[in-house]
């Protein structure tokens, strides 16, 4: 498991398992005590490499009582508690890189990442050795970066965001990832909004041929279809398109002013007894 901050050795600590026959669950090093014991046995964690900041290391080690599994934990940063390593020194003594003999097959497991746990526990999501494939289109066409490109995301590895914007999609186009918290605010660079989430990887994105527009997420990846549903769980696009032409119908049988501005569908109308509509009511609904 991985704990640490946007601006510290994420890209180096990935890198270093890639390759290996190691699973690596990224998480928020801000987790309370009790996600930390579920992660921990939910996912059979053995090693934790986590910022070293007493505060969070003290944090770590209230948990490790009820997570059996663990067989070590790893500091990087100054401060480095008694039963812990010092991930710097062991930089240091490590030694020369040699090539594995087997190499990962696609549908090897790369990643462990958990959802967020919104009406329940936290998930377990595995995903494979293919999935780096589906961020390419993240940047080429999102972030428009190339080989001479200097990088910056700053997702903190609570997200997979820090895995979209830092890792592989960039290396793979052969550009150069910049770690620093405060470079957005510096430079002025406008953003280009994105949506996506852990198990389909970016689904909506400003792509560099459109302009960002306030509110808008931009157009849809072409890994995807998408679409726009309301709440009724109908096609907003098909709605769209019928409102169009219930208003070009009217415009043609009546004076075009008198159009209706704002359509809106419903399963049923409010009727009296005699099967009269209640108009009073619908415009009750609608001011509420």
């Amino acid at each position: 498991m991985i704990l640490l901050t946007s601006g510290q050795q994420i890209n180096q600590q990935k890198e270093s398992f890639s390759g290996q026959t190691i699973r690596v669950n990224v998480a928020n090093l801000r987790l309370p005590k009790k996600d930390l014991i579920y992660r921990n046995n939910a996912a059979d964690i053995k090693a934790i490499v986590a910022v070293g900041e007493e505060v969070i290391l003290n944090h770590i080690n209230d948990s490790l009582s009820e997570s059996p599994t663990v067989e070590m934990c790893i500091s990087v940063g100054t401060v480095v508690l008694e039963g812990w390593l010092d991930f710097h020194q062991g930089i240091a003594n490590a030694k020369p890189f040699e090539k594995i003999a087997n190499v990962n097959r696609n549908d090897d497991p790369l990643i462990i990442s958990f959802t967020s746990g919104t009406t329940g526990n936290p998930k377990m999501v595995m995903l494979d050795c293919i999935y780096p494939l589906a961020h390419i289109v993240a940047a080429k066409y999102w972030q428009k970066i190339h080989p001479n490109s200097l990088h910056l995301t700053i997702a903190d590895t609570g997200w997979l965001k820090a895995v979209w914007g830092k890792l592989y999609g960039q290396w793979i186009v052969g550009a150069c990832v910049f770690v620093y918290d405060q470079f957005l605010k510096l430079t002025g660079i406008e953003l280009k909004e994105g949506y996506g989430q852990s198990e389909t990887t970016l689904s909506i994105f400003t792509s560099p041929w459109t302009t960002p527009k306030q509110g808008s997420m931009g157009l849809p990846n072409p890994h995807y279809d998408i679409d726009l549903l309301t709440h009724e769980g109908v096609s907003a696009k098909a709605n769209h398109h019928l409102i169009y032409e219930i208003q070009e119908h009217v415009k043609s049988v009546t004076a075009p002013y008198k159009y209706p501005r704002i359509i809106e569908f419903v399963d049923v109308l409010p009727k009296t007894i005699s099967g009269k509509i209640r108009r009073p009511e619908i415009r009750e609904n609608d001011a509420s």
